[in-house]
């Protein structure tokens, strides 16, 4: 069978847009299986050293510095959206109006209103559309929302999450563009609250309301020049949050909290959450992303607790790499996943998940909780 070839532009080719290249080029040598080949037709920075670097590494067709002049081109079936936050929205709605299917990196935007926009354009493009919240892919989170959707857990009740890195535990980090409201749309909420509440949508359903608590610890960082220097003696203002804090009350009627931190030393990449039943309980740390924890509440007084469940070829994705029980995953294995049912949808002209709309409530979440944080008091949220 002749492979369907999906063309690729990517745009951005900092680090995630690294990530992505490798992921297209992992999945070329799986087309076989898929019947879906990538093809990377260009990469697109205005740092041209670090576009060129992504050409000669993976392959790339050609180059660019200004998206404006390769999304409509007639040789790109999708658009990758690999740069800075405050960038998605203007490349999202030029490539729908294209009438190129879209992978977008998360935040979907840095405001509700941009968000809408670009749903409504994707929409009627009638293009494919995606965002990038991989977690979904992780084999132990989705066999948590399996075990969750079965009704192991009874009538579930709470779910507890914290995202918690040492990123910015050092207060002689540097400015970047993540400390910026204007690029990034906030701090620790939307860089590493977005996967958490996302995660919290996709077990518990929508949230109704929510109070929250946002702090900026470190109110200076050293600044950094033009050449990414940092400029002796001179310091900048930051004004996003190093820590938020969120109360939130489900349409269900559930009740759930989330932590965001990049201040926590000793936490490197620590997405931990639980979730609390009638009948039971789930554990998950990402830092131990092949495990799940589960506890039975219906096993005897003297046994119950949380048992370890080594998450392999039973579970979700536990074939797709050809792995035995034991030997596990890494987080890029579900970038694979994520993309390759990207292209499988592109392929087919069929819907993906998570997509724009996920993206949007997701973003609705982080505009209710720093309209709370400001204001002190419960906001309501409103879907759809």
């Amino acid at each position: 069978m002749t492979p369907k070839v999906v063309r690729i532009a990517l745009i951005g080719a900092g680090w995630m847009g690294q990530i992505h290249s490798e992921t297209y080029c992992r999945l070329y040598t799986r087309t076989t299986d898929s019947g879906v080949r990538p093809e990377l037709r260009w990469v697109v920075d205005v740092d041209e050293p670090r576009a060129r670097r992504l050409l000669e590494t993976y392959g790339y067709a050609r180059m660019g510095a200004k998206w404006e002049k390769v999304i409509a081109r007639e040789d790109v079936d999708v658009v990758d959206v690999c740069v800075h936050n405050s960038l998605h929205r203007d490349i999202v709605l030029a490539a729908a109006r294209a009438g190129k299917h879209l992978l977008c990196e998360k935040p979907l935007a840095t405001s509700v209103q941009a968000a809408e926009e670009m749903v409504r354009a994707v929409e009627e493009a009638e293009v494919v559309h995606m965002i990038n919240f991989n977690y979904r892919r992780v084999p132990a989170i989705a066999y948590a929302r399996q075990l969750l959707g079965e009704g192991a857990l009874g009538e579930v009740y709470q779910m507890r999450v914290l995202f918690a890195q040492d990123f910015a535990a050092s207060p002689d980090l540097p400015v970047s563009w993540r400390f910026r409201p204007d690029l990034a749309g906030g701090g620790s909420l939307v860089t590493m609250g977005s996967h958490a509440i996302d995660l919290m949508r996709w077990f518990m359903g929508d949230v109704s309301r929510l109070v929250s608590m946002t702090s900026t610890l470190v109110p200076e960082r050293p600044l950094t020049g033009d050449d990414g220097r940092v400029v002796p003696g001179r310091r900048a203002k930051v004004a996003v949050d190093d820590v938020t804090s969120v109360i939130v009350r489900f349409a269900s009627g559930a009740a759930g909290t989330l932590e965001t931190t990049w201040l926590a030393h000793g936490r490197k990449h620590h997405l931990e959450f639980e979730v609390y039943g009638s009948r039971g309980a789930l554990r998950f740390n990402s830092e131990r992303l092949n495990e799940l924890m589960f506890c039975d509440g219906s096993s005897p007084a003297e046994l119950r607790g949380f048992r370890t469940i080594l998450v392999g070829e039973p579970h979700p994705y536990g074939t797709q790499f050809g792995l035995k029980t034991g030997m596990g995953i890494g987080i890029k294995e579900t970038f694979l996943l994520q993309l390759q049912d990207l292209l499988a949808g592109v392929a087919s002209g069929t819907k993906v998940t998570p997509d724009f709309r996920d993206g949007l409530e997701v973003d609705r979440f982080i505009a209710a909780a720093f309209d709370s944080a400001g204001l002190g008091r419960w906001v309501e949220l409103h879907t759809g």
